[in-house]
């Protein structure tokens, strides 16, 4: 967590545009430092995740309810920052964070905890296949482009010899 605030602050604080950008998981203090960007993106397939401050006690009553009045102080500066950026009320934060809440793709933003989604899938089945068929082609440009005859032979072969998996509803 303290690791975790260093970071956040850093970032925070230096002095150029920064934009967070949330690639894959962004859970635990990964959710909260990326809020020290001054834009928050996610890809479309990004996952968020909020909870309370976790950590360790050791001792006897006193020692543990010292521990856990931290955790507490700690959980309540997190969902300040939370609410602040979502303009949602601290105790919906809060009630977020006990729940451990785990947020995908657009939700994200539909949350207010990013201000972009980027990579959207396209809602248009022509346009996607033909996107994709674009990119199969700038692949096969560029292999053509590097490849040799005598490495091409040698992929091939080695191809050859992969076992073949039996992938139900695919032929071959």
């Amino acid at each position: 967590v303290f690791d975790g605030l260093e970071i956040f602050n850093l970032i925070k604080n230096y002095p150029g545009e920064v934009t967070t950008k949330l690639t894959g998981l962004a859970a635990s203090m990964a959710s909260y430092i990326a809020l020290a960007g001054d834009k928050i993106t996610a890809e479309a397939n990004a996952v968020y995740m909020i909870h309370n401050a976790q950590g360790v006690g050791i001792g006897d009553h006193n020692d543990l309810r010292k521990t856990a009045d931290i955790l507490a102080s700690l959980s309540s500066l997190f969902a300040q920052a939370y609410s602040a950026k979502t303009g949602k009320p601290v105790e919906e934060i809060a009630a977020m964070m006990n729940e451990e809440t785990y947020l995908y793709g657009s939700e994200i933003k539909d949350a207010g905890f990013v201000d972009e989604i980027i990579g959207e899938p396209s809602t248009d089945k022509a346009t996607a296949c033909a996107l994709a068929l674009a990119r199969v082609s700038a692949c096969d440009e560029t292999v053509k482009k590097i490849a040799d005859a005598d490495s091409t032979s040698k992929i091939a072969a080695l191809i050859g010899e992969l076992p073949k998996v039996n992938t139900p509803g695919v032929a071959g």
